[in-house]
Formats: structure tokens, C-alpha cells, sequence
């Protein structure tokens, strides 16, 4: 390996000192020249282009889907509010991961409801009933999720809440 690419795969942490090779690796850098995000491939294993343009696509879905639905926000707003509770009332590692479950449960149901409203205000679409109806199906998800992520909420915190306002 020519000295100044050793030099650099030193600094930027991906060479293999005991092999004498670099490590292969993407990094995303900002136009401040700042690296965002890194992703660096053990051995010789090369980097696969289109998985990191997918991984970054779906990042760019979930920021649309924050930006363009107020009830999203209200998602996040509630999951925030059951990390702080759990946290504070300190969860057990099995209730972390119903809590964290639901959470998702939740935002994936809402992105799902969102990517379905996005395509039935596309370009060219009608009312049609079957529209209106997988519409409301998938706000019916949405009910559902919250409704599963209340229940284990209430599974997980009301004997706990129960008991401070008993003291």
C-alpha cells in the first residue's frame, strides 16, 4: 500500500496494521466536510453501495413521515413520555423490551397509515371506495397499536402507579 493511502486509512481508524491492508468502508460526509456516518466492513469484504442509498432512503421516510403527520408527533411525544416514566420507575430489562416493542408497534403502524394517505393524495388518484376502506384499515392499525401499546403501558406501570397514590 503506497504510503499516503497508509497514512490516510490510519487516520480515518480502517487499516489493518497486522495484515498491511485497509478495511473497506463508506462514510458519508457532510458538506462542511464533517463525517456524518461510517460503515466499516471486517476484512476484505467489500461495501455494498445500494444497501447504504437504501438505509438512507428509509431515514428519508422516516423524517417525511415526522414532518408531514402532527399525529406522528404525538407519537413520539408519548413515547418519549413512557421512556422518561420508565426510567424513573426503573423498568426491569423484560418491561424495556414490552415498552419498547409497543413504541414500535406504534410508529411503524403510524408510517405504514402515512405511506398509505401519501399515495391516495398521489397524482391522478380518485375517491374510490376500496381506497376510502384500505384508508381506514389502516387507521384502524394505527387504533390498534395504540390500543396494544396502552395495555402493556398499563400491564407495566399501573401496579407501580396504583401503589403511589395508595402511599
Amino acid at each position: 500500500m503506497p504510503p499516503l493511502a497508509q497514512k490516510l486509512s490510519a487516520e480515518l481508524g480502517i487499516l489493518e496494521k497486522t495484515e498491511g491492508y485497509c478495511l473497506r468502508a463508506t462514510f458519508i460526509v457532510d458538506p462542511n466536510g464533517v463525517i456524518q456516518w461510517v460503515d466499516v466492513n471486517q476484512g476484505r469484504v467489500g461495501r455494498n453501495v445500494a444497501e447504504v442509498l437504501r438505509v438512507l432512503d428509509a431515514f428519508w421516510g422516516l423524517f417525511r413521515a415526522v414532518r408531514s403527520q402532527s399525529s406522528f408527533v404525538v407519537h413520539l411525544a408519548a413515547a418519549g413520555a413512557v421512556v422518561a416514566l420508565g426510567a424513573v420507575c426503573r423498568v426491569s430489562a423484560v418491561e424495556w423490551c414490552l415498552l419498547a416493542l409497543a413504541i414500535g408497534l406504534v410508529l411503524m403502524a403510524e408510517i405504514f397509515n402515512t405511506a398509505l394517505e401519501s399515495l391516495a393524495r398521489g397524482p391522478g388518484s380518485r375517491r374510490h371506495p376500496r381506497l376510502r376502506d384500505a384508508l381506514d384499515m389502516t387507521s384502524a392499525g394505527v387504533l390498534v397499536a395504540a390500543g396494544t401499546a396502552a395495555t402493556i403501558g398499563l400491564i407495566v406501570f399501573g401496579p407501580r402507579l396504583l401503589a403511589v397514590l395508595a402511599a
